[in-house]
């Protein structure tokens, strides 16, 4: 049975670059990196993905020290500037500035498969990562020193920490018996790249409605044109009348719904449709076993924080591994990876519920809590202090 210093699954933007960050830590161990998938996402300089990433500072860091994040700039990678948040029922609005925490940019949109084709190329180069696919694991047999993977092409291997990387529906989190706490939103998200007359001025826009939240998130221009990739969250209903509307039906009412501010918008993508499960994993560790990223917590995209955190969870659970390291402990002691749990647990349990919370604040469409929320908008944007403190939140600036 083949060793390795740590195994992860998923070979999705947040788990090769766990694997990467894990290969780092000592060079001299082998890391497997396994994925279902035949074929893995690639960057298409022609077609711009309609999955976008919003990073902040502490995942550009990330992708910075493990030395793909000066490759990513190199594309297309727009830094945006300001957001701007209005609440379709009334009067208030909030407006982000960077230049409210001194910095020059709150974030970069970034296209989903170009940071994982960069970080695959560094996978490539980097001799003591093995990437398997497509692989499937089928039985899992947890132990306090070395965690064994029964895999579906027959062949066993094993490992020292067993990571589990592969996303909010993720198998492995099922075989090893991790439970979640579930909720159905009752809501679909549709995503898309749309071409629109007006500039979007390198802002983040969302427009809160009593169905939801509609963003329209900046993307560098593109054939001479501005372009944007929206997330739209919509109930069940509305989100499958809106995905069985013709092309043209479908930019009209976008067009309505964002109140015209960018003038006529057109579809530049095809749409795609996820449902909208926030879920939260009772324990983030086992023996020899961790969950990192949607494997651990899926929430709603209304703040594009997902990937964010994801990365967040990579750079504490690296930080423990180190440590561990130094004082020649093994990487699934239960002690340490309890370490990352602490660190990551109740900072995601606060955002999912944040976001589960600002959901039901604004699909209320009484009129005397719409009224209560602009004036909380308007309170908001005028006093500095707060505006900072969400700044600093949302781009790690502090």
């Amino acid at each position: 049975m083949e060793s390795f210093k740590a195994i992860v699954v998923g070979a999705g933007p947040i788990g090769t670059a766990l694997a990467l960050a894990l290969s780092r830590i000592d060079e001299s161990q082998s890391i497997l990196l396994l994925d279902a998938a035949k074929s893995l996402p690639t960057y298409h300089p022609e077609k711009p993905d309609a999955r976008i990433f919003a990073l902040n500072k502490g995942a550009r860091s990330l992708l910075d020290e493990l030395a793909v994040w000066a490759e990513i700039q190199t594309h297309r990678c727009l830094p945006y500037t300001r957001m701007h948040v209005w609440d379709a029922q009334g009067t208030g609005s909030i407006e982000f500035d960077c230049a409210d925490v001194g910095a020059v940019s709150l974030g970069h949109i970034v296209e989903a498969n170009l940071v994982q084709e960069m970080l695959h190329k560094a996978v490539a180069n980097q001799p003591n990562i093995r990437l398997v696919n497509p692989e499937k694991v089928s039985e899992l047999d947890l132990g306090e020193d070395q965690t064994v993977l029964q895999l579906e092409s027959g062949e066993k291997v094993q490992a020292e920490l067993v990571c589990a990387a592969d996303g909010a529906n993720s198998s492995l989190r099922k075989v090893a018996g991790v439970e979640v706490e579930e909720e159905d939103t009752g809501q679909q998200a549709i995503v898309a790249n749309v071409w629109h007359e007006l500039p979007n001025e390198s802002c983040a826009w969302q427009i809160f409605m009593p169905t939801g939240p509609l963003a329209f998130l900046p993307m560098d221009d593109f054939e001479g044109r501005h372009l944007s990739s929206i997330v739209w969250s919509l109930d069940q209903e509305e989100a499958e009348r809106l995905k069985q509307s013709s092309d043209q039906e479908f930019e009209t009412i976008l067009t309505r719904a964002i109140e015209e501010r960018f003038g006529k918008v057109s579809l530049m993508s095809e749409r795609f449709s996820f449902p909208l499960v926030q879920r939260h994993a009772y324990t983030y560790v086992k023996d020899s076993f961790v969950l990192v990223g949607d494997a651990a917590h899926s929430i709603h995209p209304l703040a594009g924080l997902g990937a964010n955190i994801g990365f967040q969870d990579i750079a504490a659970l690296t930080q423990e591994l180190a440590r561990a390291t130094d004082r020649s402990i093994s990487w699934g002691n239960l002690q340490i990876l309890k370490r990352y749990q602490r660190a990551r647990k109740l900072d995601n349990e606060l955002v999912l519920k944040s976001m589960k919370g600002f959901k039901e604040l604004f699909g209320q469409t009484n009129p005397a809590i719409a009224a209560i929320r602009n004036l909380g908008l308007k309170g908001t944007d005028a006093t500095s202090t707060i505006k900072r403190r969400f700044v600093q939140q949302a781009t790690m600036s502090r």
